[in-house]
């Protein structure tokens, strides 16, 4: 927080006191409203306004090579009236290991084809991804952190893979777009990690989800096929808000950060370069 804050939307740290075994950090007060106090009444402007605050502040975590871990309403405080906006709660934050822990030095450096020969070899191979995968060097340590609040975790926290990195935060405001675009709030109701999965499939699809976690050296099975949905038509049925129609653009930036494989997702500067956020 010392690195990060006061500037880009991130709470500052003012001080922080200690007395025996009590900690008090001394943070700017911040008056804002509750997600679900505005959720319903947001103008497609002030959708916009918010996310671009949001990926702003996440920008400029991300460039510090900070993983924030608990990106969800509750940690990102926004005033509609004033378009004020402040990222806080820094408690699950982690700090990357550029050469080690980012996908970008393992997966994403992979072309397509590179990618579909290993996922082949995985099944011809009756799913023995993890040995075949780790035999690449494409993971390291064995246990994954599982940091971050149920709803919001994406699908690399849920499956344990070894190596995550900031694109998860990505995946949360992907969660959180769907509340903005939908009007519900929470979007994701599960109560444990399975559960999640279903819940994530019957967004994104069981075919990709199978097909990552064999990329990722895990064995994901489902009872029946989920067929993957239009995001955008999935969403104008479940909207429950008075608000005009979310334009195209905005549908597209959504189904980009929801993106099953974390190396697919844009990054936080590179979704404010999206056309929804730029116009």
């Amino acid at each position: 927080m010392q690195t990060l804050g006061g500037n880009h939307n991130v709470v500052r740290l003012i001080e922080g006191l200690r007395y025996q075994d009590q900690i008090t950090l001394v943070l700017d007060y911040f008056e804002h409203k509750s997600f679900k106090d505005y959720l319903g009444y947001l103008t497609v402007e002030q959708i916009r306004v918010y996310l671009i605050r949001l990926f702003s502040a996440l920008a400029h975590v991300h460039s510090n090579n900070i993983i924030h871990r608990d990106i969800k309403p509750s940690n990102f405080l926004f005033s509609p009236e004033t378009g004020r906006s402040m990222l806080v709660d820094f408690g699950l934050a982690q700090l990357v290991d550029v050469n080690t822990n980012k996908f970008p030095s393992h997966l994403s450096d992979l072309s397509a084809n590179e990618r579909a020969a290993i996922l082949a070899k995985c099944i011809n191979n009756h799913f023995r991804c993890k040995s075949l995968l780790q035999s690449r060097r494409l993971f390291g340590r064995p246990v994954a952190p599982r940091a971050g609040t149920r709803g919001f975790r994406a699908p690399e926290v849920l499956l344990r893979v070894p190596k995550q990195d900031t694109a998860l935060d990505i995946w949360s405001v992907g969660v959180i777009m769907l509340s903005l675009f939908t009007g519900r709030y929470p979007f994701f109701v599960s109560k444990d990690d399975m559960s999640a999965l279903v819940e994530i499939a019957a967004v994104t699809g069981s075919h990709e989800l199978c097909e990552v976690g064999l990329e990722f050296g895990k064995q994901v099975t489902f009872s029946s096929v989920i067929s993957k949905p239009d995001l955008a038509e999935l969403c104008r049925k479940l909207n429950c808000t008075p608000r005009t129609s979310i334009p195209d653009e905005a549908y597209d930036l959504l189904k980009k950060c929801l993106s099953v494989r974390p190396y697919e997702r844009p990054s936080a500067q590179q979704a404010l370069d999206q056309p929804f956020l730029k116009s």
